[in-house]
């Protein structure tokens, strides 16, 4: 049995102890609780973040990328890809010198206008296949990568190795590029993606090469400021729609080129400030095609299409429903394509 000098020594210790504990409790309170920063863990895939626009993304600053340094983040991102998950790509201006490579993956900006990716030096910006989606962000060249004399496949923003349903290109702007977007692949079974808010600005070859577009829709697609004359600012083959696209200060001989199409829908279409050298807008060869409206601004245009036979006889057929013009412009020179209504302002 303790005696009463025992258990005085006992509860002065227990105190002691206790006094402690909440001194040492008190003082390091705020760095137990911290709450991490995902950004200060290197080499992380992040998942559940605070940020729902990176939540299971790996972010490329995370990999050393650092944006507006202007040095070369390309290891970053290569890092980052590898991951196989989604690539964000933060606010500011980052630099590359290498392809980004998507196989399904996600690569995501912080906004159109907000971030950019700008590649030094010659090649492809973003090559995608299978399901990638593409969004958010600005993709471009050096200021003096581009001179002017591209060909095809040559300074390419997005390459298409095969993008299949459920792949997307939405709210991106190409800017200062040979071609925008080029899908190379001819006869393939599955190109089918969709194409939404999309700027091509400044190009000097083509702002949209498609030689099989499959069954790919875009909405809202914006082209226009050619660098010197082109021969045809978007050229397409195969079957797509074009619910709303527009060219705007384009020097070409054609702006629009439909191409052994099986099905092309254009619902909305208008030329503001396009200067066709040929005098059409249109060029269509060996293709059936459904202009539904199309308006015409601006522009030093004679004729809204010209029709060219394809090789060993083959045709054209079509219509326009409605034609919109500011001016004095014919349905075609030949007088084939039937048009359901014409308004001249």
């Amino acid at each position: 049995m303790m005696n009463k000098k025992s258990v005085k020594i006992w509860l002065i210790v227990v105190a002691s102890l206790t006094v402690a504990l909440l001194a040492a409790t008190i003082i390091l309170w705020p760095t137990l609780w911290k709450k991490v920063d995902p950004d200060t863990i290197p080499g992380t895939v992040i998942f559940g973040s605070e940020s729902d626009k990176i939540n299971g993304y790996a972010d490329v600053t995370l990999y050393g990328a650092k944006a507006d340094d202007g040095k070369d983040d390309t290891a970053a991102f290569k890092k980052a890809a590898e991951t196989g998950a989604g690539v964000y790509v933060p606010l500011g201006t980052f630099e590359i010198k290498e392809t980004v490579t998507l196989r399904g993956q996600n690569f995501k900006g912080a906004g159109m206008d907000r971030t950019v990716l700008r590649f030094g030096g010659k090649g492809t910006i973003v090559d995608a296949k299978g399901a990638a989606v593409i969004e958010d962000m600005t993709l471009t060249f050096g200021e003096n990568d581009i001179k002017g004399d591209e060909t095809e496949g040559q300074q390419v923003a997005i390459k298409n190795s095969g993008m299949t349903g459920g792949a997307m290109i939405k709210a991106v702007r190409l800017i200062n590029i040979g071609t925008g977007l080029y899908s190379p692949l001819e006869d393939v079974e599955m190109n089918a993606f969709t194409v939404e808010s999309l700027i091509v600005q400044k190009f000097s070859y083509k702002a949209i090469q498609m030689k099989d577009a499959a069954s790919t829709i875009f909405r809202t697609t914006r082209i226009g400021e050619s660098l010197g004359e082109v021969d045809a600012a978007v050229s397409m083959t195969g079957s797509f729609t074009l619910d709303q696209i527009s060219f705007f200060s384009t020097t070409c001989k054609y702006a629009l080129e439909l191409k052994d199409c099986e099905s092309a829908i254009v619902n909305t279409v208008l030329f503001e400030g396009v200067a066709p050298t040929s005098g059409s807008l249109i060029k269509v060869e060996n293709s059936a095609f459904t202009f539904r409206s199309a308006a015409v601004k601006t522009c030093t245009a004679q004729n809204l299409i010209a029709l060219e036979d394809g090789a060993e006889g083959a045709c054209s057929t079509g219509k326009v429903n409605l034609l919109w013009t500011d001016g004095k412009i014919a349905v075609d020179a030949q007088n084939k394509i039937p048009c359901d209504s014409s308004k001249s302002q």
